[in-house]
C-alpha cells in the first residue's frame, strides 16, 4: 500500500504540499427507551491533501486511500481556478517526527461482550434512582485512531490515541437531563449515570424564579457552549485583524476580572496534538493573564500577515487561514462549586443553555433559554427552573467572576464552574 511519503513526493511536484492520513477504528453501542439497539464497529480512512503555489492553494480529500493520486490531481485542479489570496501561503518549516502516544491497553482491549455489561451497568444505576425512569438515548464507544502529517519541507508528526465516550439521556415524564464524559481512560459509566439520575429525581420539584438580576452558576456543559461560539472566536487572530473581535483593539489592556486566566495548550489536555494541521509543533500560548489580553490564536497564514509566528492553531487545510483553539483553558479558582452556591443568597444554577447560535460573537451579546436549571435559594439549591432564560454580555459579565477549583473538560474547552454577577434572569 501507498505511503505518505510517496504521496507528498508527488504532491510537492505541484508547489507545496501538506498531507494528512487518519485512520480510525471505532466500535458503538446504541440504546433508545431502555433497550440495546445496536452494536457495531467501523473502520474508516481518509487521506487530506493542501498544495500551494504563491497566493494560490487547493484542497481536496478522499476517504479511499486507492484514490490519492485523483485526489491530488483535484487539490492541483481546485488551486489553478482559486482566488489569489492577499499574501504568499507560508509552509512549516522541517522538523525531525514529532510523536505522540495516548494509548490505554483497557481501550484497546474492550470488547463487545464489555460493551454489553456496561450498557447494563448504565441501566442498573438509573434504575436504581427510580425504576420508572427511562434512558431515552444513550451510547458508549471507544476510537483508536491514527493520524500522520508529513509536508514537503520534511515537517512531520505521528499520533495514535484511544478514547472511550458516553452520551446518556434520561428522563422521566417530560423532564430530560443529558450527559456527555469522553477520556483517554475507561472510567465508571455508572458513577455518571447515577448522577445524572439524580438529577433528574431533583427536577421533579419544579418553581418559578423570580425576572430580576442576580448572581448565576453556569456549569461546564453551558459554558463550553457559550465560550465556543463567543470567547474562542474573539482570540482568533484573524477575526482580531478584520475587527471582527471584540478584542481587536485590546492587546495588553485589562479587560475581565483578575480572576480570570486563560491559556491555549496544545501539548495537554484531552485534544493534545504533536503538531497542528499544517505541521507546525504544538505549544502553549497564554491569553489572559490576571484579566489582560496577552496574546492572540494564528496559524501560519494570518502569522504572516501580522509579522508574528504562528500558535500552531490551524485546525485545517480546508480553508485558509483557518484558526481554532486546541485545548482552551479557563483555569480554576479556589473555592469549590459547593462554597460558591453557599454564597448566594439568591441566584441560580444553571447546567445547559439553549441558544448559543443566536449570540453575537462580535459584540458578546446572548439571550439564552434554561432547559436544566436550578433556583438558588440561602446557598442551597432549592428546585428546579423551567421557561427561563438569561440576558447578558459575556465580555461585560467576565469582568466579574469567580472560579470553581473543579475543571472539567469534554472537547476543545476546558474549564471550571463560573459564578457572573448581576446577570438578568427573566422567567
Amino acid at each position: 500500500m501507498v505511503d505518505l511519503k510517496t504521496i507528498c513526493k508527488e504532491a510537492q511536484k505541484y508547489g507545496d504540499a501538506v498531507v494528512v492520513l487518519v485512520n480510525s477504528n471505532n466500535t458503538l453501542l446504541e440504546m433508545k427507551n431502555d433497550e440495546i439497539t445496536s452494536i457495531k464497529d467501523n473502520e474508516t480512512q481518509m487521506l487530506f491533501v493542501r498544495i500551494s503555489k504563491g497566493k494560490k492553494f487547493g484542497y481536496s480529500s478522499t476517504p479511499n486511500l486507492k484514490n490519492w493520486k485523483e485526489t491530488i490531481a483535484n487539490a492541483v485542479k481546485i488551486m489553478k481556478v482559486s482566488k489569489p489570496l492577499k499574501q504568499e501561503i507560508p509552509l512549516a518549516s522541517k522538523s525531525k517526527l514529532l510523536k505522540m502516544r495516548d494509548i490505554s491497553n483497557n481501550i484497546l482491549n474492550l470488547n463487545d461482550e464489555d460493551f454489553l455489561k456496561y450498557a447494563q451497568d448504565i441501566k442498573k444505576s438509573v434504575k436504581s434512582v427510580n425504576s420508572k425512569f427511562k434512558i431515552v438515548e444513550s451510547t458508549l464507544s471507544k476510537i483508536i485512531s491514527k493520524s500522520e502529517l508529513l509536508n514537503s519541507n520534511g515537517a512531520s508528526s505521528l499520533q495514535d490515541l484511544t478514547e472511550f465516550n458516553m452520551t446518556l439521556a434520561v428522563g422521566f415524564k417530560d423532564i430530560i437531563e443529558e450527559e456527555v464524559h469522553t477520556d483517554k481512560e475507561i472510567f465508571d459509566v455508572a458513577s455518571y449515570s447515577n448522577t445524572l439520575s439524580n438529577l433528574v429525581l431533583k427536577d421533579m420539584k419544579i418553581g418559578k424564579a423570580p425576572s430580576k438580576k442576580l448572581p448565576v452558576i453556569i456549569d461546564y456543559l453551558a459554558l463550553s457552549d457559550i465560550f465556543s461560539s463567543i470567547l474562542t472566536p474573539s482570540f482568533n487572530g484573524y477575526n482580531v485583524l478584520n475587527k471582527r473581535s471584540f478584542l481587536w483593539d485590546k492587546l495588553g489592556k485589562e479587560v475581565f476580572s483578575q480572576n480570570l486566566n486563560i491559556i491555549d495548550d496544545g501539548l495537554k489536555g484531552l485534544e493534545r496534538q504533536p503538531t497542528d494541521m499544517e505541521g507546525t509543533p504544538s505549544k502553549r500560548t497564554i491569553l489572559v493573564e490576571k484579566g489582560k489580553i496577552r496574546n492572540f490564536l494564528y496559524d501560519l497564514y494570518s502569522a504572516k500577515l501580522v509579522g508574528k509566528k504562528s500558535t500552531s492553531n490551524c485546525g485545517s487545510l480546508a480553508a485558509i487561514p483557518s484558526i481554532s483553539p486546541n485545548n482552551f483553558k479557563i483555569l480554576p479558582g479556589k473555592k469549590s462549586t459547593e462554597e460558591l452556591i453557599n454564597s448566594i443568597e439568591e441566584g441560580v444554577y444553571i447546567r445547559n443553555v439553549m441558544g448559543t447560535h443566536t449570540a453575537n460573537p462580535i459584540t458578546g451579546d446572548l439571550s439564552l433559554s434554561i432547559p436544566s436549571g436550578f433556583y438558588i435559594k440561602d446557598g442551597k439549591l432549592s428546585y428546579a427552573i423551567r421557561k427561563s432564560m438569561i440576558n447578558m454580555n459575556l465580555f461585560e459579565a467576565l469582568k466579574d467572576v469567580e472560579l470553581s477549583k473543579e475543571v472539567r473538560q469534554e472537547n476543545e474547552i476546558s474549564s471550571p464552574n463560573i459564578k457572573f454577577n448581576n446577570i438578568q434572569l427573566i422567567s
